[in-house]
C-alpha cells in the first residue's frame, strides 16, 4: 500500500476531479445562502492532504479558500480548518496555504493541524459548542479507518441545524475485509454497529457493497438522527467496481436539495454515479424508482403519477411538493416542474400562481406557487 505522501497518490484522477467539482458547486451556494444570515461560517477539511496535485491542480483546501475569496463581500469571516496527519503532506500543505493566503481576502482565516482527524476533531467541537457558526465538514480519507461513526454522529449533532458532513465512504475496502477477523473492530468502529456481520454471513447477497451502504445510511438517519442522507457512487473505470461513495448528510432541506441537484448534473445518465472516462449508463442490477430510461418522457410521466398518488386531494406550495418527496425520487426540480405541468394538462392538478410572493410567478411553477392535486373523476356518478 502506498504511503499517503507517495507522489503516485497525488496524481489527479478523473473521479477526484468529479469529487472536487461536486464540492465546489455545493460550496458556492452554501456560502451565499449561509452568509446572508451569518457573519461567520466554518469549513473543515479532515484529511486535507498536501493542498495540490502533481500537475499543480489545487486540492480541496485551496479550492475552499478560492470559493471563500470569490464571495468575501458576503461575510465577515470564512474560517478554514485543515487537518493533516502525514508530516510531509502537512509541510507541503502549510506552504501551499500560506502562498494562497497572500492572494485571497483577509476575511479568509486559516488554521491547520498536524494531527489525526479523530484526535483533533473533539477538541475542535468543544471550541464550537455554544457558537452559532454554520459548519461544513469535508472528510475524505484515503482508506476507511480513522473516521469512527461515533465521531461523525457527534459532529452532526453539534446543533439541530447548521452542521453538514460530506464524507468519502470507502465501501470497497470494507467489503474486502468483511471476513478478516483482524479488521472486525475497525469495521464496527466505522459502521457504529456490529450489524454489518449479518451482511458478511449471508452468502446469497450478490452486492455486498450496496448492503453496506444501506446499513451506513440507516445509521446516519437513525443513530445520528439525520433527516437527509444522499450518496454518490464512484466506480473504478477499468472493472466497473465501486470504490467509494460520497455521502452528504444534513438536517436542512435546502442543503440536501442543492447537493442532490449538483450530484444529478455530475452523475452519468441520472444515476448519481461516476462510471469512468466514458461515463455511460450501466445495469445497476437493482432498479430504483425513476431511474433513467431510454424514453425521456417516461420519467416525467412516472414522476407525475407518483406525485399524484402521494399528494392527491392536497394543496401545497411547489416547494413543499419537493420537500415531501425529494428523498424518494432520482429526479430534480426541472423534472418536478414538468411533471406538475403534465398533471395540469391532464386535469389532475391545478397550478395557483402567486406573483406577489417572493418566489412566486405570474405564469409558471415556482417554489411559492401552489399545486392542488385533484382527482378529475371525483364527484362523477356512475349511472350504469
Amino acid at each position: 500500500m502506498l504511503a499517503d505522501d507517495d507522489p503516485d497518490k497525488w496524481v489527479l484522477k478523473e473521479h477526484t476531479e468529479v469529487k472536487h467539482r461536486i464540492l465546489r458547486k455545493y460550496l458556492v451556494p452554501w456560502t451565499r445562502i449561509l452568509s446572508s444570515g451569518n457573519p461567520r461560517i466554518h469549513y473543515f477539511d479532515g484529511f486535507a492532504g498536501r493542498g495540490y496535485y502533481e500537475d499543480g491542480e489545487p486540492g480541496s483546501p485551496l479550492l475552499a479558500m478560492d470559493v471563500a475569496d470569490e464571495h468575501a463581500d458576503l461575510f465577515d469571516e470564512f474560517l478554514c480548518t485543515f487537518i493533516e496527519k502525514n508530516s510531509q503532506n502537512y509541510s507541503d500543505l502549510v506552504e501551499a496555504v500560506e502562498q494562497r493566503e497572500r492572494t485571497v481576502s483577509d476575511k479568509v482565516k486559516v488554521y491547520h493541524h498536524n494531527e489525526a482527524f479523530a484526535d483533533v476533531a473533539r477538541d475542535l467541537m468543544d471550541s464550537l459548542e455554544g457558537e452559532i457558526v454554520p459548519s461544513f465538514f469535508f472528510i475524505d480519507p484515503f482508506g476507511y479507518k480513522g473516521v469512527p461513526f461515533e465521531l461523525i454522529s457527534e459532529i452532526l449533532n453539534l446543533r439541530d441545524q447548521g452542521v453538514e458532513v460530506f464524507l468519502t465512504f470507502m465501501v470497497r475496502d470494507i467489503r474486502r475485509f468483511l471476513t478478516d477477523e483482524g479488521h472486525e473492530n475497525s469495521i464496527s468502529e466505522i459502521m457504529g454497529t456490529d450489524a454489518w456481520k449479518e451482511i458478511r454471513d449471508q452468502p446469497n447477497i450478490e452486492n455486498k457493497e450496496e448492503e453496506i451502504l444501506k446499513l451506513y445510511e440507516q445509521q446516519l438517519k437513525q443513530a445520528a438522527d439525520m433527516e437527509y442522507v444522499w450518496p454518490f457512487e464512484m466506480k473504478m473505470p477499468e472493472r466497473r467496481e465501486t470504490v467509494y461513495y460520497l455521502i452528504h448528510s444534513t438536517n436542512h432541506f435546502m442543503g440536501f436539495k442543492i447537493m442532490k441537484d449538483v450530484m444529478f448534473v455530475e452523475g452519468a445518465e441520472d444515476q448519481f454515479a461516476y462510471l469512468g472516462p466514458e461515463h455511460y449508463g450501466y445495469d445497476s442490477g437493482q432498479q430504483k424508482i425513476f431511474e433513467h430510461t431510454d424514453n425521456g418522457d417516461r420519467r416525467i410521466h412516472e414522476l407525475a403519477d407518483y406525485l399524484f398518488e402521494e399528494l392527491e386531494d392536497r394543496r401545497l406550495t411547489f416547494w413543499d411538493v419537493m420537500k415531501e418527496t425529494y428523498t424518494e425520487t432520482k429526479l430534480i426540480e426541472k423534472h418536478y416542474r414538468k411533471a406538475v405541468k403534465l398533471l395540469a394538462e391532464q386535469h389532475r392538478a391545478e397550478i395557483h400562481n402567486f406573483p406577489d410572493r417572493p418566489k412566486g410567478s405570474t405564469n409558471g411553477v415556482q417554489p411559492d406557487d401552489e399545486v392542488e392535486f385533484v382527482n378529475p373523476n371525483a364527484g362523477l356518478t356512475d349511472w350504469t
